[in-house]
């Protein structure tokens, strides 16, 4: 078996379990397409008038909601029938249904399915047209099956992320706006970053389903080139399904190639990068199928929550990580120390003020009662010794090499007083658990973020950093335009080259909204 799947691209496997699952309920296929197109040379919409669409949501007993929203779209669409062509659906009609069972099937929601639709289109694949009298009831019911199943679909399952320490406002949608966008774009799609996840999603269960995933034998050695182990050929069988492993190789015998195959495996599950089967490695090797599929999916509703970022800064806590976009792109990225988890940082959103060079750290009274008052009580020196001050009253370290705020300091004001920064204690990069700080975030190599920003967002004359820089004065330069700044908390996510990452739930966020997720469904 697992020589036939060499021959393969896994992603390509996803088709397998899709195919099947759809077999079960109603699929718009590409006939109903290819009849549109067909008939192109005389293409007419249904007029669907107010007095229809009240008696439809009077019979089906319809809030006044989804009614007011229901005349609204058919106002905005001039009365037109939206979703059928002649008598033929819509390619449209066929992408969003066939979204809504993808989501139904992939995050295993029954609510998402509609029986009144899943028949009409039963019969509609008997015959691949609708009589006149039809085209009215299938075109309204769309309609509402789309306004039903939008939010769940494009701003997730939860109503109050809150609940579960996300402060980061959901999406403002209105659904009736967006229908009527996405059928002009003819595009249903999310975000990126949720389109990459769900594709993981999608070959993540066709594994699990296909039951090929091979089990690690529970022994840590180093891999040793050119020796043979049993174990080899399933680590190689291993790496290859989750995309580690790239040779056709499949012998027992130990490679180079299995070594880097092992790195990559590590550094996607965030763990030392050593190359070697030690016990660390083996305890993520055998992790569930069915547990990381999980994973994902409730990462794809935080992802759900986050609206669409063009430009701004994105931390995710619990990958160690921020990245920089710029016009939908990634245009940088670092790794982060985050709030320890007595000190956690906070999962919120504010606007970027102020890029701070040589800045002052003012010490949050709780340091100081905590740990710098006994160090003075021991020795008188203490501040001077470590560039410290008095000031109004409370104790700051002024501006140079010893400052623990480093060199730069990016202000968003918010309520829980947390902020980027650099640092002097580099080596602590190093770390795989970067979970150390006192709850801001500490940034590496921010110099180049604050370049960015000075450059980008405000009116300072980059060419004078470094002269700035070498004043050791605090120079605040503020951020011209709106700059968001996210502060985020994903245990799993795809970065930019494609590659599925997994991380520690360091604050232990995972279990909770897992739970809250299988109760609604």
């Amino acid at each position: 078996m697992y020589k036939k799947l060499l021959v393969l691209n896994p992603i390509k496997i996803i088709i397998i379990i899709i195919t099947c699952v759809y077999c079960k309920s109603p699929t718009i296929t590409n006939a109903a397409t290819a009849n549109t197109i067909n008939k192109s040379a005389s293409l007419h919409t249904t007029v669907i008038d107010s007095n229809f669409i009240n008696q439809y949501c009077v019979n089906k007993q319809l809030n006044t909601t989804i009614q007011q929203e229901l005349l609204q779209f058919y106002k905005l669409n001039n009365y037109k029938s939206a979703w059928v062509v002649n008598d033929t659906l819509t390619p449209d009609a066929m992408s969003y249904y066939n979204l809504i069972q993808l989501h139904r099937v992939l995050l295993s929601n029954s609510r998402l399915q509609s029986k009144s639709l899943d028949s009409a289109l039963i019969l509609y694949e008997k015959t691949k047209n609708l009589t006149a009298a039809n085209i009215p009831l299938v075109d309204v019911l769309l309609t509402y099956t789309y306004l039903i199943t939008a939010p769940t679909i494009y701003t997730g399952y939860i109503t109050t992320p809150a609940t579960y320490k996300w402060y980061i406002p959901k999406p403002s949608i209105n659904y009736v706006n967006l229908l009527l966008t996405q059928q002009r774009t003819h595009n249903f799609t999310h975000n990126v970053p949720y389109e990459q996840l769900l594709l993981q999603l999608q070959y993540y269960t066709t594994l699990n389903s296909r039951n090929i995933l091979p089990i690690i034998p529970m022994q840590a050695t180093s891999i040793i080139i050119d020796s043979n182990a049993i174990q080899y050929k399933l680590l190689k069988q291993y790496l290859y399904l989750v995309q580690d492993y790239k040779s056709t190789d499949t012998t027992t015998l130990g490679n180079a190639t299995l070594i880097v195959a092992l790195k990559s495996f590590q550094t996607r599950m965030g763990i030392d990068t050593t190359g070697l089967l030690n016990k660390q490695t083996l305890s993520q090797l055998n992790i569930p199928l069915t547990q990381r599929i999980n994973t994902i999916k409730l990462n794809l509703e935080r992802l759900r929550w986050l609206p669409t970022v063009n430009n701004g800064i994105v931390v995710n806590i619990a990958g160690f990580n921020l990245k920089v976009l710029g016009n939908g792109k990634q245009v940088w990225y670092t790794n982060v120390i985050v709030g320890r988890a007595s000190k956690r940082s906070v999962i919120f959103t504010a606007n970027l003020a102020q890029v701070i060079l040589n800045p002052y750290w003012n010490i949050p009274r709780s340091i100081v009662n905590n740990e710098i008052s006994g160090k003075q009580r021991r020795n008188r020196n203490y501040l001077r010794n470590n560039n410290m001050e008095y000031s109004n009253g409370n104790i700051r370290q002024k501006p140079g090499s010893d400052n623990a705020l480093g060199a730069v300091k990016f202000i968003f004001p918010n309520p829980y007083n947390i902020y980027l920064h650099d640092t002097p204690t580099k080596l602590l990069f190093n770390k795989t658990n970067r979970a150390l700080s006192h709850g801001c975030i500490r940034v590496y190599n921010p110099i180049y973020l604050a370049t960015y920003l000075l450059q980008n967002y405000t009116s300072f004359n980059i060419n004078l950093i470094d002269t700035v820089m070498a004043t050791n004065k605090e120079t605040p330069v503020p951020i011209i335009g709106t700059y968001p700044v996210y502060i985020t908390y994903y245990t799993t996510w795809v970065t930019s080259n494609g590659k599925l990452h997994f991380a520690s739930d360091v604050y232990g966020y995972d279990a909770p909204l897992a739970k809250a997720i299988e109760a609604i469904k």
